[in-house]
């Protein structure tokens, strides 16, 4: 057994507006492969009403569909099982459904297990496998959703699962000190704070042009403190997480 995506949260884009996330993909054709597919759980996102989403499993080679579990929010400590022969497999999460777009959320305790199928198996499928594992231990981050034209102090409540944020300036008030280093460092313009069910913690100067936040699992929202004439774009990303 080679578990090729450990367990972690998976962000589940609608498939339309954000493209479908590629949890794994064999990098050649195997002759017999059994992969189990399991969440945990699952969390639609809010002001996306679809019920459901989908697991594809799909033909690396021409993106055809060959198999599909539709799933839905509800579902608990789910088991997927099933065997491919001559394919080289991607498996990628999406919303799915219809009205198109009005399917989005999280999944968590997802993992991947790919398992010998036949004798004919061999040490390099295997070694294809162990290939793709270690890549997949650099996880990109993911993005959720953008908030543009925020120019006010206000709470951002964040989607499920989201555990950093960044920012990009669009107008920055006249007058404003910034030094001439590498990134540019600019001053007194904000600070965000993380909040938790538990209460607000550490806050982060609003410093530089293109900042990431990496937020502690607790969060649920963030509140900004931004100075008049400043007005930025806030985005949500999604770091998958063993």
């Amino acid at each position: 057994m080679t578990l090729v995506v450990p367990s972690s949260t998976q962000f589940v884009p609608d498939g339309t507006n954000i493209p479908p996330n590629v949890v794994w993909r064999a990098n050649s054709q195997i002759a017999s492969l059994q992969l189990v597919t399991r969440f945990a759980s699952a969390q639609q996102a809010s002001g996306f009403p679809g019920v459901d989403f989908d697991i594809n499993f799909r033909d690396a080679t021409n993106n055809n569909l060959i198999a599909q579990r539709n799933s839905f929010w509800t579902e608990t400590n789910v088991v997927d099982t099933r065997t491919f022969s001559n394919f080289q497999v991607a498996v990628e999460l999406e919303g799915g459904g219809t009205p198109v777009g009005t399917h989005q959320g999280t999944v968590f305790g997802f993992s991947l297990e790919a398992n010998d199928a036949s004798t004919i198996f061999g040490a390099s499928d295997r070694q294809i496998l162990v290939d793709v594992e270690r890549k997949l231990d650099r996880r990109p981050y993911q993005l959720v959703m953008t908030h543009t034209g925020v120019n006010s102090n206000r709470q951002i409540d964040l989607q499920p699962g989201v555990t950093a944020v960044s920012w990009i300036f669009r107008q920055v008030p006249p007058g404003i000190d910034i030094t001439d280093g590498l990134p540019p460092y600019y001053f007194r313009l904000g600070f965000v704070t993380p909040l938790t069910p538990q209460g607000y913690t550490r806050s982060r100067r609003i410093v530089f042009q293109n900042q990431l936040f990496e937020l502690e699992p607790a969060v649920t929202a963030i509140a900004l403190t931004i100075r008049s004439g400043l007005v930025i774009d806030v985005s949500e990303y999604l770091v998958p997480f063993s």
